[in-house]
Protein backbone atom coordinates (compact mmCIF):
# COMPACT_ATOMS: atom_id res chain seq x y z
CA UNK A 1 0.00 0.00 0.00
CA UNK A 2 2.83 2.64 0.69
CA UNK A 3 3.77 2.02 -2.70
CA UNK A 4 0.18 3.00 -3.98
CA UNK A 5 -0.10 7.10 -5.20
CA UNK A 6 -3.48 8.73 -6.42
CA UNK A 7 -3.99 12.27 -8.33
CA UNK A 8 -7.14 11.93 -6.11
CA UNK A 9 -8.66 10.19 -3.38
CA UNK A 10 -12.47 10.04 -2.42
CA UNK A 11 -13.13 8.27 1.43
CA UNK A 12 -16.28 7.13 0.66
CA UNK A 13 -17.53 4.72 -1.73
CA UNK A 14 -21.54 5.77 -2.59
CA UNK A 15 -23.25 7.32 -5.59
CA UNK A 16 -21.97 10.34 -5.63
CA UNK A 17 -18.25 9.84 -5.17
CA UNK A 18 -18.36 6.88 -8.16
CA UNK A 19 -19.97 9.27 -10.41
CA UNK A 20 -17.08 12.43 -9.60
CA UNK A 21 -14.28 9.42 -9.74
CA UNK A 22 -15.86 8.50 -13.46
CA UNK A 23 -15.43 12.15 -14.67
CA UNK A 24 -12.09 12.43 -12.80
CA UNK A 25 -10.88 9.57 -14.24
CA UNK A 26 -12.04 10.77 -17.60
CA UNK A 27 -10.18 13.72 -17.20
CA UNK A 28 -6.56 11.87 -16.70
CA UNK A 29 -6.55 11.65 -13.22
CA UNK A 30 -5.66 8.05 -11.21
CA UNK A 31 -8.40 7.82 -8.31
CA UNK A 32 -8.24 5.56 -5.72
CA UNK A 33 -11.43 5.31 -3.40
CA UNK A 34 -11.47 4.45 0.01
CA UNK A 35 -14.78 2.83 2.00
CA UNK A 36 -15.79 1.20 5.11
CA UNK A 37 -17.17 -1.60 3.66
CA UNK A 38 -15.55 -5.04 1.37
CA UNK A 39 -17.60 -3.05 -1.41
CA UNK A 40 -19.33 0.15 -3.32
CA UNK A 41 -22.34 1.58 -3.55
CA UNK A 42 -23.44 3.25 -0.14
CA UNK A 43 -26.78 3.44 -0.17
CA UNK A 44 -27.17 1.34 -3.37
CA UNK A 45 -26.68 -1.01 -1.48
CA UNK A 46 -28.53 -3.34 1.47
CA UNK A 47 -27.30 -3.73 4.80
CA UNK A 48 -27.40 -6.04 7.93
CA UNK A 49 -29.82 -3.54 10.19
CA UNK A 50 -31.28 -3.16 12.63
CA UNK A 51 -30.23 -6.30 14.23
CA UNK A 52 -27.74 -9.16 12.98
CA UNK A 53 -28.99 -10.99 10.42
CA UNK A 54 -31.41 -8.71 8.91
CA UNK A 55 -30.91 -7.37 5.79
CA UNK A 56 -32.46 -3.76 5.32
CA UNK A 57 -32.60 -1.67 2.12
CA UNK A 58 -31.54 1.66 3.37
CA UNK A 59 -32.69 3.72 0.59
CA UNK A 60 -31.50 1.55 -2.28
CA UNK A 61 -34.56 3.11 -4.30
CA UNK A 62 -32.40 5.31 -6.68
CA UNK A 63 -35.91 5.06 -9.82
CA UNK A 64 -34.43 7.64 -12.10
CA UNK A 65 -30.54 6.48 -12.62
CA UNK A 66 -31.66 7.21 -16.24
CA UNK A 67 -31.14 10.94 -14.99
CA UNK A 68 -27.91 10.60 -14.96
CA UNK A 69 -25.61 11.85 -17.28
CA UNK A 70 -22.71 8.89 -16.16
CA UNK A 71 -25.09 6.40 -17.61
CA UNK A 72 -24.95 7.66 -21.42
CA UNK A 73 -21.34 9.56 -20.78
CA UNK A 74 -19.87 5.84 -19.76
CA UNK A 75 -22.40 3.68 -21.84
CA UNK A 76 -22.94 1.81 -18.56
CA UNK A 77 -24.80 -0.87 -20.33
CA UNK A 78 -22.02 -2.05 -22.09
CA UNK A 79 -20.69 -2.98 -17.94
CA UNK A 80 -23.74 -4.95 -17.46
CA UNK A 81 -26.42 -1.97 -16.25
CA UNK A 82 -29.88 -2.67 -17.40
CA UNK A 83 -32.98 -0.70 -16.38
CA UNK A 84 -36.27 -1.76 -17.41
CA UNK A 85 -39.46 1.24 -17.32
CA UNK A 86 -43.00 0.22 -16.37
CA UNK A 87 -45.39 2.00 -17.14
CA UNK A 88 -47.17 2.95 -13.45
CA UNK A 89 -44.76 5.36 -11.81
CA UNK A 90 -46.89 5.17 -8.59
CA UNK A 91 -49.91 4.23 -6.95
CA UNK A 92 -51.75 4.92 -3.63
CA UNK A 93 -54.23 2.34 -1.76
CA UNK A 94 -56.74 3.56 0.35
CA UNK A 95 -58.49 2.12 3.51
CA UNK A 96 -62.19 1.99 1.13
CA UNK A 97 -59.74 0.02 -0.76
CA UNK A 98 -59.89 2.38 -3.68
CA UNK A 99 -56.71 3.46 -5.56
CA UNK A 100 -54.68 6.10 -7.30
CA UNK A 101 -52.69 4.77 -10.09
CA UNK A 102 -50.44 7.15 -11.89
CA UNK A 103 -48.52 6.46 -15.17
CA UNK A 104 -44.72 8.55 -16.46
CA UNK A 105 -46.35 11.15 -18.67
CA UNK A 106 -42.71 11.15 -20.42
CA UNK A 107 -41.38 8.48 -22.29
CA UNK A 108 -37.13 7.88 -21.96
CA UNK A 109 -34.60 6.83 -24.99
CA UNK A 110 -32.26 5.00 -22.22
CA UNK A 111 -29.98 5.05 -25.11
CA UNK A 112 -30.11 8.83 -25.66
CA UNK A 113 -31.58 10.01 -22.63
CA UNK A 114 -34.15 12.30 -24.59
CA UNK A 115 -37.42 12.07 -23.56
CA UNK A 116 -40.83 12.07 -25.23
CA UNK A 117 -44.62 13.32 -23.98
CA UNK A 118 -47.47 10.48 -23.97
CA UNK A 119 -50.06 12.50 -23.94
CA UNK A 120 -52.70 9.40 -23.12
CA UNK A 121 -50.88 8.70 -19.82
CA UNK A 122 -51.74 12.29 -18.49
CA UNK A 123 -55.85 11.56 -19.47
CA UNK A 124 -55.27 8.29 -17.54
CA UNK A 125 -53.92 9.91 -14.73
CA UNK A 126 -56.66 12.69 -15.07
CA UNK A 127 -59.48 9.94 -14.76
CA UNK A 128 -57.78 7.78 -12.18
CA UNK A 129 -57.88 11.09 -9.77
CA UNK A 130 -61.62 12.04 -10.99
CA UNK A 131 -62.41 8.83 -9.59
CA UNK A 132 -61.66 10.71 -6.15
CA UNK A 133 -62.74 13.91 -6.68
CA UNK A 134 -63.50 15.52 -10.46
CA UNK A 135 -62.17 19.27 -8.67
CA UNK A 136 -59.24 18.22 -7.90
CA UNK A 137 -58.67 16.42 -11.61
CA UNK A 138 -59.42 19.72 -13.06
CA UNK A 139 -57.00 21.28 -10.58
CA UNK A 140 -54.23 19.11 -11.48
CA UNK A 141 -55.31 19.47 -15.27
CA UNK A 142 -54.70 22.99 -14.73
CA UNK A 143 -51.23 22.88 -13.11
CA UNK A 144 -49.99 20.21 -15.83
CA UNK A 145 -51.20 22.98 -18.26
CA UNK A 146 -48.98 25.81 -16.92
CA UNK A 147 -46.05 23.03 -16.22
CA UNK A 148 -46.54 22.32 -20.11
CA UNK A 149 -47.67 25.42 -21.58
CA UNK A 150 -45.72 27.84 -19.39
CA UNK A 151 -42.33 26.15 -18.85
CA UNK A 152 -42.61 25.93 -15.02
CA UNK A 153 -41.25 21.99 -15.43
CA UNK A 154 -37.77 23.46 -17.43
CA UNK A 155 -37.98 26.60 -14.84
CA UNK A 156 -38.07 23.73 -12.03
CA UNK A 157 -35.39 21.65 -13.35
CA UNK A 158 -32.95 24.81 -13.79
CA UNK A 159 -33.40 25.51 -10.56
CA UNK A 160 -32.36 21.92 -9.20
CA UNK A 161 -29.49 22.03 -11.57
CA UNK A 162 -28.15 25.25 -11.39
CA UNK A 163 -25.79 26.90 -8.44
CA UNK A 164 -27.38 29.45 -5.86
CA UNK A 165 -27.88 32.92 -7.56
CA UNK A 166 -25.46 35.48 -7.22
CA UNK A 167 -26.60 38.70 -5.47
CA UNK A 168 -27.05 40.49 -8.71
CA UNK A 169 -28.99 37.73 -10.87
CA UNK A 170 -31.98 37.49 -10.75
CA UNK A 171 -33.89 34.94 -8.51
CA UNK A 172 -36.01 32.17 -10.54
CA UNK A 173 -38.13 32.16 -7.48
CA UNK A 174 -39.42 35.74 -7.91
CA UNK A 175 -40.22 35.06 -11.77
CA UNK A 176 -42.50 32.46 -11.10
CA UNK A 177 -44.07 34.23 -8.61
CA UNK A 178 -44.45 37.59 -11.16
CA UNK A 179 -46.63 35.25 -13.42
CA UNK A 180 -49.53 35.11 -10.98
CA UNK A 181 -49.85 31.63 -11.32
CA UNK A 182 -48.57 30.77 -7.58
CA UNK A 183 -50.23 31.82 -4.84
CA UNK A 184 -48.58 34.29 -2.99
CA UNK A 185 -49.13 32.31 0.46
CA UNK A 186 -47.43 29.23 -0.72
CA UNK A 187 -43.61 29.94 0.25
CA UNK A 188 -44.89 30.36 3.59
CA UNK A 189 -47.20 27.42 3.62
CA UNK A 190 -46.04 23.62 5.48
CA UNK A 191 -46.66 20.44 3.25
CA UNK A 192 -50.31 19.83 4.52
CA UNK A 193 -51.08 23.27 4.71
CA UNK A 194 -50.79 23.13 0.99
CA UNK A 195 -52.56 20.37 0.66
CA UNK A 196 -55.89 21.16 2.14
CA UNK A 197 -55.28 24.40 0.23
CA UNK A 198 -55.31 22.77 -3.40
CA UNK A 199 -57.42 19.74 -2.87
CA UNK A 200 -60.93 18.43 -1.71
CA UNK A 201 -60.87 15.32 -0.81
CA UNK A 202 -58.67 13.11 1.76
CA UNK A 203 -57.41 11.35 -0.85
CA UNK A 204 -55.27 13.87 -2.76
CA UNK A 205 -54.53 15.36 0.32
CA UNK A 206 -53.06 12.35 1.33
CA UNK A 207 -51.28 11.92 -1.89
CA UNK A 208 -49.62 15.16 -2.15
CA UNK A 209 -48.25 14.80 1.54
CA UNK A 210 -46.99 11.23 0.53
CA UNK A 211 -44.97 13.04 -2.26
CA UNK A 212 -43.39 15.54 0.03
CA UNK A 213 -41.88 12.55 1.88
CA UNK A 214 -41.02 10.82 -1.44
CA UNK A 215 -39.63 13.97 -2.89
CA UNK A 216 -37.86 15.84 -0.10
CA UNK A 217 -37.93 13.47 2.87
CA UNK A 218 -40.00 16.16 4.79
CA UNK A 219 -43.49 15.83 6.69
CA UNK A 220 -46.25 17.71 6.12
CA UNK A 221 -45.59 19.83 8.74
CA UNK A 222 -42.88 20.93 7.11
CA UNK A 223 -42.43 24.58 5.15
CA UNK A 224 -40.07 23.33 2.44
CA UNK A 225 -38.49 25.49 -0.60
CA UNK A 226 -41.63 26.99 -3.03
CA UNK A 227 -39.47 25.04 -5.74
CA UNK A 228 -39.90 21.89 -3.98
CA UNK A 229 -43.94 22.29 -3.51
CA UNK A 230 -44.33 23.28 -6.96
CA UNK A 231 -42.25 20.34 -8.32
CA UNK A 232 -45.00 17.96 -5.96
CA UNK A 233 -47.80 19.83 -7.49
CA UNK A 234 -46.33 18.88 -11.20
CA UNK A 235 -46.03 15.46 -10.42
CA UNK A 236 -49.61 14.78 -9.25
CA UNK A 237 -51.25 14.42 -12.24
CA UNK A 238 -47.68 12.13 -13.30
CA UNK A 239 -43.94 13.09 -14.62
CA UNK A 240 -41.30 11.22 -15.13
CA UNK A 241 -41.70 7.42 -15.45
CA UNK A 242 -39.66 5.40 -12.91
CA UNK A 243 -36.69 3.08 -13.95
CA UNK A 244 -35.87 -0.55 -11.87
CA UNK A 245 -32.32 -1.94 -12.41
CA UNK A 246 -32.39 -5.78 -13.00
CA UNK A 247 -30.75 -7.72 -10.47
CA UNK A 248 -30.61 -4.82 -7.71
CA UNK A 249 -29.88 -0.67 -7.15
CA UNK A 250 -26.45 -2.58 -6.48
CA UNK A 251 -25.90 -3.07 -10.26
CA UNK A 252 -25.50 0.57 -11.33
CA UNK A 253 -22.88 0.97 -7.89
CA UNK A 254 -21.57 -2.48 -10.11
CA UNK A 255 -21.49 -1.03 -13.46
CA UNK A 256 -19.65 2.30 -12.54
CA UNK A 257 -16.96 0.40 -10.28
CA UNK A 258 -16.18 -1.66 -13.81
CA UNK A 259 -16.03 1.26 -15.99
CA UNK A 260 -13.59 2.90 -13.12
CA UNK A 261 -11.87 -0.21 -12.98
CA UNK A 262 -11.25 0.02 -17.14
CA UNK A 263 -9.85 3.24 -16.53
CA UNK A 264 -7.11 2.13 -13.61
CA UNK A 265 -9.23 3.43 -10.38
CA UNK A 266 -8.41 1.36 -7.13
CA UNK A 267 -11.18 0.50 -4.32
CA UNK A 268 -10.09 -0.13 -0.99
CA UNK A 269 -11.55 -1.69 1.59
CA UNK A 270 -10.60 0.49 4.86
CA UNK A 271 -10.96 -2.14 7.23
CA UNK A 272 -9.46 -4.62 4.94
CA UNK A 273 -6.56 -2.62 4.98
CA UNK A 274 -6.71 -2.11 8.72
CA UNK A 275 -6.76 -5.80 9.17
CA UNK A 276 -3.96 -6.72 6.84
CA UNK A 277 -1.91 -3.85 8.73
CA UNK A 278 -2.85 -5.45 12.01
CA UNK A 279 -1.72 -9.01 10.69
CA UNK A 280 1.22 -7.67 9.50
CA UNK A 281 2.34 -6.14 12.39
CA UNK A 282 1.67 -8.92 14.40
CA UNK A 283 3.91 -10.82 12.57
CA UNK A 284 6.40 -8.77 12.40
CA UNK A 285 6.09 -9.01 16.07
CA UNK A 286 6.37 -12.65 16.23
CA UNK A 287 10.10 -12.29 14.88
Amino acid sequence: MPDKSYDAVIVGGGSNALVTALYLARNGMKVGIFDRRYEVGGEFCSDELPSPGFIMNTCATFIRFFLCPALYDFNLRQYGLQLVMPEPSQSVIFDDESAIVIYGTKKVDLETGKMTPVPEHLEKNLKSIADQSVQDADTCAKWANIFREKGLGEKIEKWLYTPPTLENEKVLIDEIMATGDVDPRWPYMSIGELAYDLFESDAMRSYFMRLGQGHTGSYPMTVQNLMFNLHQVGSMAGGLPVSISVGGTHNMAHAMQKALSSMGSDFLSIVKLIRSSWKMEKRQALF
